[in-house]
């Protein structure tokens, strides 16, 4: 029986993990998408080699490592003597030859170069190739130009039929690292990580929302069935942030345009009233618990810290407390009893970060764990039980859990998404995950107690 094989390697500063189990071959394990923001590279121009410069440029370094990573047991070559052969862009390190064959491994080929040039989770076309840098790609008698890219596919009739190898020559600017595989990974600071908030209103009606294509707020209902979007309104920079009070209210927050925090609620007797804001700058998606009438919103501000509000319905709202600390995603909140509150954040290494408050003060933040390529999210299933869940840097989400006896280790729930988490539970025995899938779709896993996970669906 082939032995389960586990592959670590770097990229852009997140440790990337492919896990290859029993009977798994790796031509299905083309490299995962990091979290990147919307903006992305152009399409390279023809650039042809003009100097000689042999020694391997870090970006085509880094792209050789990633692909040997994806594909254990295949080999690459970068530079080549500047006096063999005609012109080439191994004279200058901007060249790779990774070598597979097309009649035994083609499969390996395919998956990779479907990989560079599929659509992105914001509809980019050839995505990875752009953010990469990639000029051409020469395999199996046939040519892809990023500088030509409506063609296609096209013959090649070089000396060289690349049957034995996949060439991909790259941009300066990809060969020195200088394009968004490098510099635009999305690292928890942009707004757009949040990408759904789900709340239940009760046993029968759960709401999801997202910051539409325009910026508006969007809803969409399960009750026995999903209806479609409804735009909701307002200009959201971030995701939104979203609870059920008891007093029969629905809370929605988010950043407006104009940077602050902006909120709108939801009642049973009167419907949506109009939005609203404060006075607050913040620079990510807010997070919100409630508990017997009362809201906790907390939010990460424009320097960087949390901060957090209350709302009481006989007081309305708290003046804003400074938690400090240094986020570098959107955090969240969870009210787990009377008295209690946990903040989580991703802190400056990556790593999960937790606050409590049991009473009178909060603990001050207190390293978890973990590696996060997204703001965290929590809940809590039964009274005084914490759940937290992140994106990893797999792509899967992962969450762990405190009953009050102390942590439990981290439990995988698989899948590949390109944003955090939401989470939101009703009663003791179901807890509902959604994120945005690679295809940018809604995808949704769904806990029962007695059940366990269901495993992930696109809504």
């Amino acid at each position: 029986m082939r032995r389960a094989i586990r592959l670590s390697f770097a990229v852009l500063g997140l440790t990337l993990v492919v896990t290859l189990g029993p009977g798994v071959l790796p031509s299905a394990a083309a490299p995962t998408e990091p979290l990147f923001t919307d903006q992305i590279d152009g399409y390279a121009d023809y650039d042809g080699a003009d100097t000689c410069s042999p020694w391997d440029k870090p970006g085509t370094v880094a792209l050789k490592a990633l692909i040997l990573a994806a594909y254990p047991g295949t080999t690459g070559s970068i530079g080549r003597s500047c006096d063999s052969g005609g012109s080439s862009e191994h004279h200058e390190g901007r060249a790779l030859d990774w070598m597979v064959s097309a009649d035994t491994q083609a499969e390996l080929a395919e998956d990779l170069l479907a990989w560079l040039l599929a659509e992105d989770s914001y509809g980019h076309g050839h995505a990875m190739a752009r953010r990469l840098g990639v000029m051409y790609i020469i395999w199996n008698r046939e040519v892809w130009r990023a500088y030509d890219p409506g063609q296609g596919w096209q013959p090649y009739s070089g000396s060289n039929p690349h049957t034995d190898h996949v060439h991909i020559s790259m941009s300066w600017d990809g060969a020195w690292q200088d394009t968004t595989w490098s510099t635009g990974a999305d690292v928890g600071m942009r707004l757009d990580q949040a990408r759904f908030a789900a709340t239940w209103r009760g046993p029968a009606q759960l709401d999801v929302f997202r910051r539409g294509a325009t910026g508006a707020l969007e809803q969409r209902t399960w009750a026995g069935s999903w209806s479609g979007w409804s735009d909701l309104g307002g200009a959201l920079r971030s995701g939104p942030a979203a609870v059920w009070s008891t007093r029969r209210t629905l809370w929605v927050f988010g950043q407006g345009t104009d940077g602050t925090l902006h909120q709108r609620r939801w009642r049973s007797r009167s419907g949506w009233g109009p939005w609203n804001q404060t006075n607050l700058q913040i620079s990510a998606a807010p997070a919100v618990a409630a508990r017997a009438g009362r809201v906790e919103v907390v939010v990460r501000t424009d320097v960087g810290t949390a901060a957090r509000r209350s709302f009481r319905p006989s007081k309305g709202w708290s003046a804003w407390d400074d938690l400090g600390g240094a986020l570098t995603a959107p955090p969240a909140v969870v009210w787990p009893s009377r008295g209690h509150r946990e903040v989580f954040a991703r802190g400056t290494t990556g790593r999960l970060y937790q606050n409590s408050k049991l009473g009178g003060s909060w603990t001050g933040w207190i390293d978890r764990g973990g590696w996060l390529t997204s703001g965290p999210a929590a809940t809590s299933f039964r009274s005084g039980e914490v759940n937290v869940y992140v994106r990893t840097d797999r792509g899967s989400i992962s969450h762990r859990y405190d009953v009050g006896a102390g942590w439990s280790s981290w439990y995988d729930l698989g899948g590949q998404h390109v944003s955090g988490p939401s989470i939101a539970t009703i009663r003791n025995d179901r807890i509902d995950a959604f994120t945005r899938e690679r295809g940018g779709g809604l995808s949704q896993n769904n806990y029962r107690a007695g059940a366990g996970w269901s495993g992930w669906q696109v809504r």
